[in-house]
């Protein structure tokens, strides 16, 4: 199985089944198509909790085919409310031994569904797994429509679901989720961001900004810098002036260097002096030779 970045989330005995849709409010996941009609994408995330009938609901939002208002059962199953009729429909019964038919309802177009393995390989952007959970559905009753198969992985979600279209089979694989507030799986990804420990400063505050360069590449990512100054930080007010830039009275050396930075993390944390009253953009930059400004990211703040 390829390595990726997943942090097993989790409480309870090993031995209890597994979780194979996390409810927890602010799990996200992110999807792409592949094949026929590539490449659209959906986000779905967990935005609150609702209580219908003394029974907690997650709010599952951004999945096709609208809202879901979803619980766990005691046996395991996943089902979803609806308000209109106050009933539960089934989506997927987990409980359920492979091979063993039962009754969906989570898509109108689909009925029976069966479980074929709890043990399913997969490939896909996030990664190579051996113990996913496969559901696949029959033959639906709509034309070009409904759903053909899903796979789950335990504690991360859905991991892929195929649809049915006049185009042909249409898989959406999972490409990131961020599950209890930590990324869990991603597609291989590079990025560069910039993070402030506070939205709003009291006057006299000082600043944490981090810079954060993050990739997951198969091989060392090399950046050539233009000179011996790795990262610049400047601050500017709502005019768009600069009152702040970090590099001023430093020294650095004007040649070209490069560095190979491996997968994983690399931070770099400075501490900005006090800003007067107002309200600023605070701009960071690596200092590459060409292009210049290819990693860069802003963040708004302000000082009371």
């Amino acid at each position: 199985m390829r390595n990726f970045n997943f942090f097993l989330l989790f409480s309870g005995s090993l031995m209890a089944a597994p979780d194979y849709f996390p409810l927890h409010v602010g799990n996200q996941w992110v999807y792409r198509s592949s094949g026929v009609a590539c490449c659209q994408t959906f986000t779905a995330e967990i935005t609150a909790t609702e209580t219908y009938d003394g029974r907690t609901y997650a709010l599952l939002r951004g999945i096709p085919g609208g809202d879901l208002r979803l619980r766990t059962t005691s046996a395991g199953d996943l089902v979803a409310y609806d308000p209109v009729s106050r009933t539960e429909k089934l989506w997927a019964a987990f409980s359920k031994p492979e091979g063993e038919p039962y009754l969906s309802e989570i898509d109108e177009c689909n009925g029976r569904a069966v479980i074929d393995s709890k043990q399913a390989d997969y490939k896909g952007p996030i990664g190579e797994f051996s113990n996913a959970l496969r559901v696949r559905y029959a033959v639906n009753n709509c034309a070009d429509a409904g759903l053909i198969q899903e796979t789950f992985l335990p504690y991360i979600g859905l991991l892929q679901r195929t649809l049915s279209t006049i185009a042909g089979p249409r898989p959406f694989d999972l490409v990131y989720a961020r599950i209890a507030g930590v990324t869990v799986v991603s597609e291989r990804e590079l990025s560069f961001s910039v993070t402030l420990d506070k939205a709003v400063y009291n006057a006299g505050e000082r600043i944490t900004v981090r810079m954060t360069l993050r990739h997951s590449q198969l091989e060392p990512l090399r950046i050539v810098f233009s000179s011996g100054q790795t990262y610049e930080i400047v601050a500017r007010n709502e005019a768009g002036d600069i009152v702040y830039r970090w590099s001023d009275g430093r020294v650095f050396t004007q040649a070209l260097r490069s560095i190979d930075f491996p997968p994983g993390e690399k931070n770099w944390v400075e501490i900005v002096p006090s800003l007067p009253v107002g309200r600023y953009m605070v701009e960071v930059w690596l200092v590459t030779a060409t292009p210049q400004r290819a990693y860069s990211a802003s963040i708004p703040l302000e000082i009371k």
